[in-house]
């Protein structure tokens, strides 16, 4: 089985005014197929008036993110877990268009007003980690989402099919600016309360 050791690394930054910026960090690296592919790793980082504790329970409430990611109509905890921790599991339903599919994802990091993050898999194959870093600022937080490609080329063949979706960078960069704008808003809602 090869070792997911990357060697080398390609960093695009994009800017977008005063609210946030996105990154696009392209590995090589390889997979548990033993190809070497290139993985994408996507940032977009938020400046969010709330605390991180608020904005923390909102990226880790899966029912609500449906409410603002154009792509993820929300998810529930499956196999016993009642809520956010690491090792637990949840399903997380999707849909672009007429397409719609359901993943299965672990939570792997779990810190209340600092990080939530998450492996998604299909069966036996990796698909990809999101995660929400989140940092305290003067103003409230800064929020960075990320998402890493874990993908070997069949699965993102089979992906780009199955879901209508075939750059799924760019796809995703524009959901992600869109999901933090909308977890922004229900923030600055929540602390106004």
């Amino acid at each position: 089985m090869a070792t997911g050791v990357s060697f080398g690394c390609v960093t695009e930054r994009f800017a977008f005014g005063h609210t946030g910026r996105s990154t696009r960090r392209v590995l090589r690296s390889a997979t548990d197929e033993g190809e070497w592919v290139t993985m994408d790793r996507i940032e977009v980082e938020r400046e969010i008036a709330a605390t991180p504790d608020v904005v923390w329970g909102l990226v880790s409430d899966l029912p609500r993110m449906g409410d603002w990611s154009p792509e993820n109509d929300g998810g529930e905890w499956v196999k016993g877990a009642t809520g956010p921790a690491v090792g637990a599991k949840f399903k997380g339903r999707n849909a672009n268009g007429s397409k719609s599919w359901s993943t299965v994802s672990t939570v792997v990091d779990a810190s209340p007003g600092e990080r939530f993050s998450f492996l998604v898999e299909v069966g036996p194959f990796k698909i990809a980690e999101w995660a929400f870093d989140i940092e305290a600022t003067a103003g409230g937080c800064r929020v960075t989402e990320s998402w890493t490609d874990r993908r070997g080329r069949l699965m993102k063949k089979l992906g780009g099919m199955a879901s209508g979706v075939d750059d799924r960078v760019a796809h995703n960069r524009a959901g992600m600016e869109q999901t933090l704008a909308g977890v922004g808003a229900a923030a600055a809602d929540e602390s106004s309360s």
